[in-house]
């Protein structure tokens, strides 16, 4: 993970994988504060909406059906951010 990064919202639906992100995390207390592990299977739309900040723009969200899992659903979102001039 860059050193340079503001702060970090993972979603993670698995506990075990959680738990295994937040004991990488605890090796690496620089980074701890600036990292939230969430249940990414508890949110909902307007949560996702709430990553659009900072000149980021929501481009799409859609909930997807896995195939072969009918109750098993994810969130997909693009959110963009617009170029400046001199970033062409």
């Amino acid at each position: 993970m860059a050193e340079r990064v503001a702060s970090v919202l993972c979603l993670e639906r698995s506990a075990t994988m959680r738990a295994v992100l937040l004991a990488k995390l605890a090796e690496r207390p620089n980074l701890l504060d600036r990292v939230t592990v969430l249940d990414s299977t508890a949110l909902q739309r307007r949560e996702i909406e709430l990553f659009a900040t900072d000149g980021l723009d929501v481009a799409a969200i859609e909930l997807l059906t896995l195939p072969g899992e009918p109750n098993e659903r994810r969130w997909r979102a693009e959110l963009r951010r617009a170029l400046l001039p001199t970033e062409h």
